[in-house]
């Protein structure tokens, strides 16, 4: 089956085959199963193709399971969470610092002990960096196929910046969007 790119750069799905005459089902080219004619309609006509090819791999290069296929945007999206994207916050004092986004534990740790050690043994600093790390909501910084970034106001570092988090949000579902059409195409 064949694909084209569209000028506005979406990834265009192959038609459904054809129904033959009178009909009631086709066979889909990728799973070779009959499926009902109504699942022509275009959106499910993707969705069907999507499950059919399940192009949900990991694009972490440093992955520890190089050759993982998810089944589902869920189970990929919360595998780059967990597993590449972990965030350690320190929530600070309003006094000290207004709260800050660490994207390693090494840095998370380093400012533990280098802004608060007064307030903490070395003991809590490396129990802090063990069990404060949480997925990013974030989990991918640039696409890793093209370097493609959304345009950006600059990285969230604060969790005091509500339109900032609103606008990060929409442009990591931007780029959620971006990593997945390369996927598509490679699996098509």
């Amino acid at each position: 089956a064949s694909t084209a790119k569209f000028a506005d750069g979406n990834l265009g799905f192959p038609p459904p085959p054809p129904l033959p005459n009178k009909a009631t089902h086709f066979e889909c080219p990728y799973c070779y199963l009959l499926i009902e004619g109504r699942q022509r309609e275009p959106k499910l006509w993707r969705r069907h193709v999507v499950r059919d090819l399940q192009p949900f791999a990991c694009v972490e290069p440093s992955c520890s399971h190089p050759n993982l296929v998810l089944e589902t945007w869920n189970d990929w999206i919360e595998h780059h969470r967990w597993a590449h994207s972990m965030e350690w916050w320190c929530e600070g004092d309003e006094a000290e610092h207004d709260p800050i986004k660490f994207v390693t534990s090494e840095d998370y740790s380093e400012h533990l002990m280098t802004s608060h050690i007064s307030a903490m043994s070395l003991r809590d600093v490396s129990k802090r960096t063990a069990t404060n790390g949480s997925p990013s909501l974030e989990p991918f910084r640039c696409c890793p196929f093209c370097d493609f970034q959304p345009a950006s106001t600059g990285p969230v570092t604060t969790v005091s910046e509500p339109d900032t988090v609103i606008k990060a949000k929409r442009r990591q579902s931007l780029l959620q969007a971006h990593v997945f059409d390369h996927l598509l195409a490679m699996f098509m």
